[in-house]
């Protein structure tokens, strides 16, 4: 069954990102990252959140 998709940018104004995957971890299946800079210590933050999900990251850098 689909759930319903979250398809907003977080530009971390209004709410970092480990606030927005925190706040929505409950009701999501799959997590797709897309990134310019990726810390490891950033996902050891998370990584309670990211139990039972499909995610994906995806680290671009120019």
């Amino acid at each position: 069954m689909m759930g319903k998709e979250y398809t907003h940018f977080i530009t971390n104004r209004e709410k970092t990102l480990a606030q927005t995957i925190s706040n929505i971890s409950n009701s999501i299946e799959n997590i797709y990252i897309l990134v310019g800079f990726f810390y490891f210590s950033g996902y050891f933050k998370l990584k309670d959140e990211f139990k039972n999900k499909n995610i994906q990251i995806l680290v671009v850098s120019l």
